[in-house]
């Protein structure tokens, strides 16, 4: 017990005896301890706590918008929680919706140098497709992007977007996603709408 953290010891024990799980955050970030209820309740089998910190977690760690603090967030992953698929894939959606702030970051630019050869040619040709898709851009249904959907991109809330294969229409809202955007080939398009 002496390497577990004392917040989420007393989290873990207050969850045991049915009083409210509140974390005091003025000693440290909001993810970070989640994260740290998380490993103890995990630690200790205790899988309501952990399933209730994950989502904590999960949500505290999409809130942040400072370079940084994601990049500490993909960190911790990377180097303490590799072993765990689900935020590994985390780790990976968070990068991709943050690249842009990321490739700003020094830090980010230095995991990537250390990375050497390899991790510099796996993130351009991430690059480079995004970059060769040009007109490509269209909106699927519900019902078509089973059939065709390669990767997610998050709509802008209030635009109205059209099906290009069914041309039904739709408005995304922060509460309802019809519509999703995804990047495919154009002969998938023609071979739909045949």
């Amino acid at each position: 017990m002496k390497e577990d953290d004392p917040e989420a010891l007393t989290m873990l024990l207050r969850h045991i005896y049915d009083l409210p799980v509140v974390p005091d955050f003025t000693s440290g970030v909001q993810w970070r301890t989640w994260l740290n209820i998380r490993v103890a309740a995990d630690k200790y089998l205790v899988p309501r706590l952990e399933k209730m910190a994950d989502e904590k977690y999960r949500d505290a760690a999409l809130a942040c918008t400072d370079a940084d603090e994601i990049f500490d967030v993909l960190d911790t992953i990377w180097t303490e929680m590799s072993h765990d698929r689900s935020l590994v894939a985390f780790a990976g959606a968070i990068r991709r919706n943050n690249l842009g702030k990321l490739l700003k970051n020094a830090r980010f630019r230095e995991h990537l140098d250390r990375g050497g050869k390899e991790a510099l040619w796996e993130q351009l040709d991430e690059l480079a497709f995004a970059a060769d898709l040009g007109e490509n851009r269209i909106a699927l249904c519900g019902d078509h992007k089973r059939v065709v959907f390669k990767s997610t991109n998050e709509l802008r809330s209030g635009y109205k977007h059209t099906c290009t294969l069914c041309n039904r229409n739709a408005y995304n809202t922060s509460r309802h996603v019809e519509l999703e955007v995804a990047w495919i080939p154009k002969h998938v398009v023609k071979d739909q709408k045949a």
